[in-house]
């Protein structure tokens, strides 16, 4: 069984690789805000920690293409000409 916290290691938006606390996901919901355009994202931990965050609409699309990019498989490159036909590994 995995620990519910745990820390982790990410790439940072500079490029360097920094130490992060996370807990996993047990369930999300987006819920509209009455009267505007924005939106109140909800994550709830497995140990049942609730936060909330309201977006805006603009940050939201942000979002969903950077969450869309990043979990899409890799593409693989045509190889140049003249290159060996399988990669060789280092």
């Amino acid at each position: 069984m995995h620990d519910l916290e745990h820390d982790t290691v990410v790439r940072s938006l500079c490029g360097g690789a920094q130490l992060r606390r996370v807990a996993p996901v047990q369930e999300w919901r987006v819920e509209p805000e009455l009267g505007t355009d924005r939106l109140v994202l909800s994550l709830t931990t497995g140990a049942g920690g609730v936060c909330s965050f309201l977006v805006d609409s603009v940050d939201a699309l942000d979002i969903a293409e950077v969450l869309n990019r990043r979990t899409q498989p890799s593409v693989p490159r045509p190889l140049p000409a003249g290159s060996p036909s399988s990669p060789v590994e280092c």
